[in-house]
Order: C-alpha cells, then sequence, then structure tokens
C-alpha cells in the first residue's frame, strides 16, 4: 500500500504543479488509485517496483481520459471522482 500511495501522490502533486489536477484532487485521486490495488503485506523489492510503476500509469490514464473528455479543474473533473 505505502508504494502505491506514494507514487500516486507524486505522480498527482507533480500532475497539480503542471496545472493538469486541482489541489483539492489529489487525495480523491490517490484514495481511487489505492483502492484498485490489492494489498500485499510482504513485497519483494521487484513488486514494489512494479507497483510503483502501476500507480503512476493509473494516474497518467486518469489524467488522460479527464483531458479526453474535456473536463478541467472543476466541478466536472470533481464529478469523475468518487467521494
Amino acid at each position: 500500500g505505502g508504494a502505491v500511495l506514494n507514487a500516486a501522490n507524486e505522480a498527482a502533486v507533480a500532475a497539480f504543479l503542471d496545472g493538469q489536477l486541482g489541489f483539492h484532487q489529489i487525495v480523491p485521486l490517490c484514495r481511487t488509485i489505492l483502492e484498485q490495488h490489492t494489498f500485499d503485506a510482504f513485497p519483494s523489492l521487484e513488486r514494489l517496483d512494479q507497483l510503483d510503476a502501476w500507480a503512476r500509469r493509473e494516474v497518467a490514464h486518469w489524467l488522460s481520459r479527464r483531458r479526453a473528455s474535456g473536463s478541467c479543474r472543476g466541478s466536472a473533473a470533481r464529478k469523475m471522482l468518487p467521494p
């Protein structure tokens, strides 16, 4: 869980700093990514690297879907995320 959360947070903050994501969307986006992953209590280093890459890809995929839908930082983007 920690590697996924960290990677998702880093990618989300980078997107925020780049103007692609509203500040208020960082936590809900990270929560969404974390909920999509299966927890492993004792992952290997290789698995941690895989999870890190996966979480970053998931954030990028979410951002690309959001851009394709024409959403912006406002309420339309918030509706794409669970409460």
